[in-house]
C-alpha cells in the first residue's frame, strides 16, 4: 500500500506544485482472503499519532480493504448488504449474482467487453482498455493498468491450450504499461517474475523483444 501510494502521489504533484495542494487519496483492494484474520468485511487504515491516540490526525490519505468473504455486519450502516453482494459479484462475475441494477450495469459492461471481436480468446491490449475507459470517462492509474496487464496473464497462461503467442499479449500489456509510467527496467523484471511465473532469464528476454 505505501508503494502504490507513492506512485499516485508521484504522479499528481508536478514540480513546482505546492504539497498542501496534494488532493485526498483512497486505495482500496478487493481481497479474497482476510489479512488480519479477524473476519471483517471492511478495514479502513489511516495514520495516526502513536503518543496520542485521539489526536485528529488527517493527512489526506486512507486505505481500504475489503474481504469478500467478510462479515455483514461490519460494513457501513447502510451499504452493508450492497457491498457484500459487489463483493460477491466480483469473486464469481456470473448471473446469478447479479442481485441490483448497479451489478447488472456493471455485468453488462463486461459481457460487451468480452463479446468484442477485438478481445479474442480471453485478452485485450492495453491500449484497447485504455480506450474503452476513456469513452466511459474514468481516471485510469497505475496500478489499475498493472492489474489489467496480471490479470491478462493470469487468464490467458492459466487457460488450457492458450498458445504462448497469445499469453504473450499479456505480458506485453504490462511491459507497455509500466514503461509508460516510467518504472525502471530491474523494477518491471520484478512484476514479470511475480505476476506470470516465470524466471528471471524468461523475463529477461520478453523485455528484450518488446
Amino acid at each position: 500500500m505505501r508503494y502504490y501510494h507513492g506512485l499516485i502521489d508521484t504522479q499528481l504533484l508536478s514540480t513546482g506544485i505546492a504539497y498542501a495542494r496534494l488532493p485526498n487519496v483512497v486505495i482500496i483492494f478487493i481481497l479474497p482472503y482476510d489479512p488480519f484474520d479477524r473476519n471483517r468485511m471492511v478495514y479502513t487504515i489511516k495514520n495516526q499519532c502513536v503518543e496520542v491516540p485521539d489526536l485528529d490526525y488527517e493527512d489526506g490519505a486512507r486505505k481500504i480493504i475489503l474481504y469478500t468473504k467478510g462479515k455483514l455486519t461490519d460494513a457501513p450502516e447502510g451499504t452493508g448488504q450492497a457491498l457484500q453482494d459487489m463483493l460477491r459479484y466480483m469473486e464469481k462475475s456470473t448471473k446469478e449474482n447479479l442481485t441490483n441494477s448497479d451489478l447488472e450495469t456493471i455485468h453488462c459492461l463486461v459481457s460487451e467487453v468480452k463479446s468484442r471481436k477485438e478481445v479474442g480468446i480471453n485478452y485485450m491490449k492495453s491500449w484497447e482498455l485504455e480506450e474503452m475507459y476513456r469513452e466511459e470517462g474514468m481516471q485510469r492509474g497505475l496500478e489499475e493498468g498493472r492489474e489489467i496487464g496480471r490479470e491478462i496473464g493470469r487468464e490467458i497462461g492459466h487457460a488450457e491450450g492458450l498458445a504462448e503467442g497469445i499469453r504473450a499479449e499479456g505480458i506485453r500489456a504490462l511491459i507497455t504499461t509500466c514503461r509508460k509510467f516510467s518504472l525502471s527496467e530491474e523494477d518491471i523484471l520484478a512484476e514479470l517474475v511475480n505476476n506470470f511465473t516465470i524466471d528471471t532469464e524468461k523475463a529477461k528476454e520478453y523485455l528484450k523483444k518488446m
